[in-house]
């Protein structure tokens, strides 16, 4: 397999993780604080992004860079939210 059909395969299976994570967050089965809406948005963008470096897509290239920024963003978001929750509450009185 060359590097072309092997980066044509990639691009559509990024196009198919990012468009499967908007289906089940729109269907209500995840939600943007799940890790794993997180990790499919991550792993496509990067995919569809070196697809897209590849024909050289350049306005698409910027946009998986960003989509996977704010995914990188939203990891960061689940881990303080997640160590929020283990804190003790303190009882004010």
């Amino acid at each position: 397999m060359n590097l072309q059909t092997t980066l044509d395969i990639l691009g559509w299976g990024g196009s198919l993780l990012v468009l499967y994570a908007f289906y089940l967050l729109n269907r209500h089965k995840l939600t943007a604080n799940s890790s794993f809406y997180q990790w499919l948005n991550l792993i496509g963008s990067f995919f569809l992004g070196l697809n897209s470096l590849y024909y050289k897509a350049y306005p698409s290239v910027s946009i998986n860079f960003f989509w996977i920024l704010i995914t990188i963003y939203g990891f960061i978001k689940i881990k303080e939210r997640k160590k929020q929750a283990l804190r003790p509450k303190t009882i004010k009185g």
